[in-house]
């Protein structure tokens, strides 16, 4: 619906005026798609986009000190990832961050997991696999 303002001809004030009529040269949609399809593919993508995104974001993320052994391996096993951030030794106030995962299969493709202790909240000395650069020799 278009509205056309026109100026009416005994005063010089200005009505309001509706055309319900389609512009002649411009199609009503584009041809070959009903406005569903379009209104479906539009939503699609739309969800994609939007889980998509968080998908690859969705690691969890805690405090080592805060942490049982137990717990970041159960979260690795289930989640697959698991941040942990911690203190660093040789700098003080400096918190460091480390990417714990399952297997070599969660790194990228120039990493490989490879086992490291770290200090957690129960005072073990905890087993985890983190992604580091490929050595050399393989």
């Amino acid at each position: 619906m278009f509205r056309i303002l026109k100026k009416q001809t005994s005063g010089s004030s200005l009505t309001e005026a509706n055309h319900f009529g389609r512009h002649p040269t411009l199609p009503s949609r584009p041809a070959g798609r009903s406005n569903t399809t379009l209104k479906a593919c539009t939503l699609a993508f739309a969800l994609l986009s939007v889980t998509g995104s968080n998908l690859a974001w969705a690691v969890e993320k805690r405090s080592a000190a805060a942490t049982s052994c137990q717990s970041a391996q159960q979260t690795i096993s289930r989640d697959g990832a698991l941040i942990l951030r911690y203190p660093s030794m040789r700098i003080a106030g400096l918190t460091l961050y480390d990417r714990y995962v399952q297997r070599s299969s969660q790194c990228d493709e120039h990493e490989e997991a490879v086992s490291m202790s770290i200090a957690v909240a129960d005072g073990e000395s905890c087993s985890l696999y983190v992604c580091r650069e490929r050595s050399n020799g393989h």
